[in-house]
């Protein structure tokens, strides 16, 4: 696949607009202190998301990777949508939206993630390991409180988009971005076998 045949597949390379609407408010998160720095600079394009300053249209890319990896993505959004599946440990209703990225592992640099937010703020990004684990969304020692917690229904489709999930990717993940802010983004994924890091995202609400 070239770069025209994704075009006319997936139309012209662009930002994605509902995605880009949805966290543009994290990029001034709030926290007890007030508004606070950026927590990612990055945009999100329909081809993936990109660092602030990078234009993905200047770059090389593997076109059928990002197929892929858009068909993947989309699925997963689209069954934990239809099935009611909100963020995690959130007093808001976060959506899940395709997250595809060409680092990976992911990290703050890739991000794009503010670093320097002083002593007292904890870590910028906090990476929990979930390889081994029969759930992407939650470690096998809480599967009995989210059984419990969740609506049966709920519970069986995180548990089967998890099992698509980690059928694709390797060194699965959750990614906390300032978990110390009111709300912040989460990303749950992993690398698939072309390289890049693919999964979800969705932004938690702590007050």
């Amino acid at each position: 696949m070239d770069q025209a045949q994704f075009t006319e597949k997936h139309g012209a390379i662009k930002l994605a607009s509902d995605t880009e609407r949805y966290f543009a408010r994290l990029r001034h998160p709030q926290s007890e202190n007030g508004a606070g720095p950026p927590i990612v600079d990055g945009h999100f394009y329909n081809l993936g998301y990109f660092r602030g300053g990078q234009n993905p249209l200047e770059q090389e890319h593997d076109w059928a990777a990002l197929d892929t990896a858009r068909r993947l993505t989309t699925s997963w959004v689209r069954k934990l949508r239809t099935g009611k599946c909100f963020a995690l440990q959130s007093e808001g209703d976060g959506l899940y939206f395709a997250f595809i990225c060409a680092a990976s592992p992911l990290d703050a640099v890739a991000l794009g993630a503010t670093l320097d937010r002083g002593a007292d703020a904890g870590p910028a990004i906090t990476t929990t390991d979930r390889s081994g684990q029969s759930c992407l969304f939650w470690a096998d020692s809480e599967d009995e409180y989210y059984a419990d917690d969740l609506a049966e229904a709920v519970y069986r489709q995180y548990r089967a988009v998890s099992e698509r999930m980690l059928a694709a990717i390797h060194s699965p993940v959750e990614i906390r971005v300032n978990s110390d802010a009111a709300e912040f983004p989460v990303i749950y994924g992993g690398t698939n076998r072309d390289g890049l890091f693919i999964g979800v995202i969705t932004a938690c609400v702590w007050t």
